[in-house]
């Protein structure tokens, strides 16, 4: 009797799992919670799986300790799918050890069981989107976005600048660090704008370039700093409170990116970019009506959002 019931948990919690992924994908209310709790079952059944095995002197290593791979990556998958931060360094060691350990039973183990394969190959389909892969609903990668990319712009708008230089050499010392970073040098691009700096410290121009250089090589702070400047040289520049706004979303200080997103759009509203970001921003606060307003108010301004993934998403899920 307690084993039919075991099955019927394992079998119950198999089938929940990925029809709790297809609802989540669909925007379905429930597909987190079937996701979840069919996690949890899983991990009861191989949990108690792993104590009888013990107690009864199982001598099934491979199986044993694939079992216990299981029940310790299940909450690193729940973590990466619903956007916690505990399974990150623990899934850098598990993630590899478990896939390794999988392909060994799979390749080795002449009886199978039955239920630590399916569960295994489950799993396995649920790391895949972990690596990179374009997936609705995107998962934590395996190495979060915000350790190598934390500004991670989706579609970057070349803005031009009103700004002269006084000096030759200043405008060709920008000149080459703005290729550099167009090429992705961003050290050297770096290197480029701090002797225009020194030459031409007023210059916003080249503090607005630096700041961009900043945020590509993840150092969001010194990039605020540069903008902080800029603003103080000219502060009727929307492109200016735009980009700030943008640092200021990603280092998660959401008030005073609204401050500078509205600051933006008061000194020109006809930039849709300033209200796609700004419905970022409203997403985050849970503000979702007014995320869908800006979405709709930048559609108006001729904004493309199919080319805009996060913001379609939005508007599909709160409109």
């Amino acid at each position: 009797m307690r084993t039919r019931t075991a099955d019927t948990l394992f079998y119950i919690s198999l089938g929940i799992t990925p029809i709790g992924i297809v609802l989540r994908i669909s925007d379905i209310f429930g597909g987190n919670i079937l996701f979840t709790l069919g996690l949890l079952g899983l991990l009861t059944y191989f949990a108690a799986s792993i104590i009888r095995g013990i107690l009864k002197k199982d001598n099934n290593k491979i199986g044993i300790v694939l079992k216990s791979l299981i029940v310790v990556i299940i909450p690193i998958i729940f973590a990466k799918y619903l956007y916690y931060n505990f399974g990150d360094y623990l899934g850098l060691v598990i993630i590899p050890i478990f896939l390794i350990s999988t392909i060994i039973y799979l390749i080795s183990e002449l009886k199978k069981n039955i239920k630590v394969t399916s569960t295994s190959i489950l799993i396995c389909l649920l790391i895949i989107p972990l690596f990179n892969i374009d997936f609705n609903k995107d998962p934590r990668n395996y190495i979060p976005l915000m350790w190598y990319n934390r500004y991670n712009v989706e579609r970057a708008i070349e803005v031009k600048l009103p700004y002269n230089f006084k000096f030759h050499k200043t405008e060709s010392l920008s000149i080459k660090a703005f290729e550099a970073q167009k090429q992705k040098e961003f050290i050297l691009s770096i290197s480029l704008y701090k002797q225009a700096i020194k030459i031409e410290p007023d210059n916003p121009r080249l503090h607005f370039g630096i700041s961009e250089c900043y945020a590509c090589t993840n150092d969001l702070e010194l990039a605020k700093n540069e903008l902080d400047t800029a603003i103080h040289l000219d502060d009727n520049n929307p492109f200016f409170y735009n980009n700030r706004g943008l640092l200021y979303y990603k280092l998660n200080e959401n008030s005073n990116a609204i401050l500078d997103f509205k600051k933006a759009i008061e000194i020109d509203s006809t930039q849709y970019s300033f209200f796609c970001n700004l419905a970022l921003v409203f997403n985050s606060t849970m503000e979702y009506d007014e995320a869908c307003k800006m979405i709709d108010k930048a559609e108006e301004l001729g904004a493309n959002i199919n080319q805009y993934k996060l913001l379609k998403r939005i508007r599909k899920k709160h409109n």
